[in-house]
């Protein structure tokens, strides 16, 4: 699948209520604090940081990051999410969402000093996971963060790549460590990878 193929597959998936319908949506709370983010790990979140969230969905990460950061902006490629993480997020004063063509980061060279993203790229092609790499670092500034969470293929049980939700497929690839330094390895970032039990691992890296 090519990388606007995905995206309009999802968008498809939006338009027949996925977003509305999913369990994360239903079940999850809006967190009040970023206890248990890789962020208490990989390293603090700073008064002074500019923050972008690829992939938001509903805003759960932006509203925990909100009361810590100076600047928190989430991008995704549907107004179903956007339009719930609007509501959400409407006392956080120094938090917006923007409404993207899903095969680019609309913002100027060097914006941010975090870029994150999670339970994202496990459902875009490994092609389309280059160009959000290469984007992000676009976007760092030098010495900004970039944190972005994968599946572990070594825990996971074998499963099919495709997940079939009310007849369109919804992608899930998993990674491996060496996988995901290979596809960074043309990036001025110094990498790291993470695992984080039971079944995550986190691209980390420091824009150079």
């Amino acid at each position: 699948m090519n990388n606007q193929k995905s995206v309009d597959q999802w968008r498809r998936l939006h338009d027949g209520g996925y977003f509305k319908n999913h369990r994360h949506t239903r079940g999850w709370p809006v967190p009040k604090t970023l206890n248990g983010e890789i962020f208490t790990k990989f390293g603090k979140l700073q008064r002074d940081d500019d923050v972008l969230d690829i992939g938001c969905g509903y805003g759960r990460f932006m509203y925990a990051a909100a009361d810590h950061v100076r600047l928190i902006v989430g991008v995704d490629i549907h107004d179903a999410p956007l339009n719930k993480a609007r509501e959400i997020l409407q006392t956080k004063l120094n938090a917006r969402v923007v409404l993207t063509d899903g095969l680019s980061l609309p913002f100027d060279d060097g914006s941010f000093s975090v870029v994150y993203s999670r339970s994202v790229m496990q459902h875009i092609p490994r092609s389309l996971v280059r160009v959000y790499i290469n984007e992000a670092h676009r976007v760092l500034k030098i010495g900004g963060r970039l944190c972005m969470q994968f599946p572990d293929a070594r825990t996971l049980p074998k499963r099919p790549n495709d997940i079939n939700v009310n007849g369109t497929a919804e992608q899930s690839t998993a990674w491996t460590p060496d996988e995901l330094l290979s596809i960074a390895s043309d990036v001025a970032l110094k990498i790291d990878i993470y695992a984080s039990p039971p079944h995550s691992l986190y691209l980390l890296g420091v824009a150079i």
